[in-house]
């Protein structure tokens, strides 16, 4: 491969593979599925907003020009709720990425990734072992460097070479962990990232929303002085990302305190298709 590879990933959010920039932090992949929403089109419509490419900023993150001659502006933000599954699963994809960036900027090679831990759990002759994997699946340490981890899947990786197409495993064995490394080019010309843990997701944080909501209403009036309305988007990412949690159809009635024109939840946890809910206010 002589061209140089574009500096952009496929992500799987909202039941879809899309590409993403580098360098972004998903803020593009946020707008569209917004948009391909029904809420968002009603968001669209009722703001009168024909063009649906918005003007990059900083506060608020994107301005859109409506029909009228007004400026609608919209904020994103992130719930990210970190259970005991964070940290760990934070650190895998971190590794991932920097994997990923050493084959296409050294080798010119678009690596696609996975990264799995083995459980002794799963088949302990000891029934409680297997209850705990059961009950309390995944992993939530990381007991080994993260330098270490990422020479040893590079080293790993270059020794065992990368296929043209079709998917090679690999077991790295560093102690007391054992890695199982699944890799190929499944999205040539662009690179992916996967991290397989699981966890005990916590149902319907809407503490945890409200504050996020909070602090974004501090900075209401600040957003106003460059547009003339506001809306917010939440985005609750998926396990994938260290971010165990999901909602159910109470979020269809729970009242938040918001100063934004209106409120939307992207919940990347629980929906298996692209799905946003506009959040009810008091």
């Amino acid at each position: 491969m002589n061209t140089k590879l574009p500096n952009a990933s496929v992500v799987y959010k909202g039941g879809k593979y899309l590409i993403q920039q580098d360098g972004k932090k998903g803020e593009d992949t946020y707008i569209y599925l917004l948009l391909e929403s029904e809420a968002g089109k009603k968001w669209l419509i009722n703001n009168k907003i024909l063009e649906t490419k918005p003007q990059e900023c900083e506060s608020p993150d994107y301005l859109f020009q409506t029909s009228q001659g007004k400026i609608v502006g919209l904020e994103i933000t992130r719930l990210l709720i970190k259970t005991d599954k964070f940290n760990a699963t934070a650190r895998l994809n971190t590794i991932a990425n920097k994997v990923v960036q050493y084959f296409r900027k050294e080798k010119n090679i678009p690596l696609s990734i996975l990264i799995d831990i083995y459980d002794e759990r799963e088949v302990s002759p000891d029934w409680e072992d297997i209850l705990d994997a059961y009950y309390n699946p995944g992993f939530d340490k990381i007991e080994v460097t993260n330098h270490k981890i990422k020479d040893a899947i590079i080293e790993a990786i270059s020794k065992k070479g990368i296929p043209e197409w079709g998917e090679r495993k690999i077991d790295i064995n560093l102690p007391p962990h054992l890695f199982t490394i699944s890799y190929g080019r499944f999205f040539e010309p662009y690179t992916s990232t996967h991290v397989n843990n699981s966890g005990m997701c916590k149902e319907d944080p809407f503490e945890e929303l409200q504050k996020v909501i909070t602090d974004k209403n501090e900075k209401y009036n600040k957003y106003l002085e460059k547009c003339d309305a506001c809306s917010l988007l939440v985005v609750s990412e998926g396990s994938g990302s260290g971010n165990f949690t999901c909602f159910t159809n109470k979020i269809l009635k729970h009242k938040f305190d918001s100063k934004f024109e209106n409120v939307y939840l992207l919940d990347l946890g629980s929906f298996t298709k692209n799905e946003i809910v506009k959040l009810r206010k008091f």
